[in-house]
């Protein structure tokens, strides 16, 4: 019985006894050399979008039966172009100073005839003169009545215009987002939504701001100060009034600015995406955002080196710094991200190529001013 509690009693001690005896070793801080850079540089961008809502296309006073869907949302709809078969007529999207509001008929008179003959003659009919609704306005709304309903033709004289013939667009192209219109439905009654458009892009800037999710790779910090790669910022005016400015930079004259591989234009002050580009950034942008996330690419630069992403840490200043060692002295130093190449850290500062740097270095070493 003493045994059998004497023997797990000492064997308890002994294994605490060595326990304490054992110390760890401290980490080793693994040093590798810095490599002037010869690889194309990529710099992580924002490009900031200023939108305007789409429009909508509103319905017109409309009888009879949806019978056929002419626009299906993702096409571009013109001023012109046939929207949809409605009570055996085909309805047009037609762009014009204003909608047509009335009945026009040979006497008439008004802004709005002239209006007609303006959009008869984009439409490629005939069509009179001035703001009075004529016989040559007459011959060319029954050219018309007889497209959109296929009237047998024969005498024009007298042909009445009715304003229910169009969809007012507000636009004179838009791309169609969303299309309310149901097939084999009533028509829907008038001022009702038909077609929403999608945004448009009026302006598209390029910044270093970022949104959640497009963060810079692990431990390196995106440059917060003036260098050389990116000029000093000036506020641009926010794409919502309720958002926050946002601080725009110029590209080098040699980037060239991509979306995963879709290249974009710059205007001249390379500040701006040029407007041919609009269209791909709509195609690009996610649903609810303003930003779309894109890359800078040049060429290597004299004075740049390369360094393990996890070299760099952010001290209590808010710089961006390395654990640099040369011979046997180690210090901090303040170095700039000028972008990345694969795995490694593009940067510019005080370092040669005969320096090495502390990879992940310990968190006592982590100060620079």
């Amino acid at each position: 019985m003493v045994l059998w509690v004497a023997v797990p009693a000492v064997a308890v001690w002994l294994l605490q006894h060595r326990a304490d005896s054992v110390t760890l070793a401290d980490p080793q801080t693994v040093y590798v050399e810095v490599q002037a850079n010869t690889a194309a540089v990529v710099q992580e961008v924002n490009i900031s979008l200023r939108l305007e809502g789409g429009a909508t296309v509103l319905a017109p006073a409309l009888t009879g039966i949806v019978e056929q869907l002419l626009v299906q949302p993702g096409q571009t709809l013109t001023s012109g172009q046939p929207l949809a078969v409605i009570g055996g007529m085909t309805r047009l999207a037609v762009n014009s100073e204003r909608p047509f509001a009335r009945p026009l008929a040979v006497g008439d008179k008004g802004p709005d005839v002239a209006m007609l003959h303006a959009t008869l003659t984009s439409l490629g009919y005939s069509s009179g003169a001035g703001s009075t609704y004529s016989q040559a306005t007459a011959r060319g709304v029954a050219q018309l009545q007889k497209a959109v309903s296929q009237v047998p033709g024969g005498d024009t004289s007298g042909a009445s215009f009715d304003p229910n013939w169009f969809f007012y667009l507000p636009a004179g192209e838009v791309v169609v987002a969303t299309n309310e219109l149901v097939l084999g439905a009533p028509a829907p009654a008038a001022g009702e939504p038909v077609l929403t458009a999608r945004r448009s892009v009026t302006e598209a800037t390029l910044t270093l701001e970022q949104d959640a999710g497009d963060q810079a790779p692990a431990g390196v910090e995106q440059p917060t100060g003036p260098d050389t790669s990116a000029p000093s910022p000036a506020e641009v005016t926010p794409p919502e009034a309720d958002a926050q400015p946002v601080q725009s930079f110029t590209a080098p004259a040699d980037a060239q600015l991509a979306v995963n591989g879709t290249p974009l234009e710059l205007v001249e002050d390379r500040a701006h995406v040029a407007p041919a580009s609009f269209p791909a950034l709509l195609e690009l942008l996610e649903p609810g955002s303003r930003t779309v996330g894109a890359q800078l690419t040049t060429a290597p630069g004299p004075g740049e080196f390369s360094v393990p992403a996890a070299a760099i840490f952010t001290s209590q200043t808010g710089n961006s710094c390395v654990l640099a060692r040369r011979g046997t002295a180690t210090a901090a130093e303040r170095v700039v991200v000028v972008g990345n190449t694969f795995d490694r850290a593009v940067v510019t500062g005080d370092l040669t190529d005969d320096v090495t740097v502390a990879v992940s270095p310990p968190a006592r070493d982590r100060t620079c001013a």
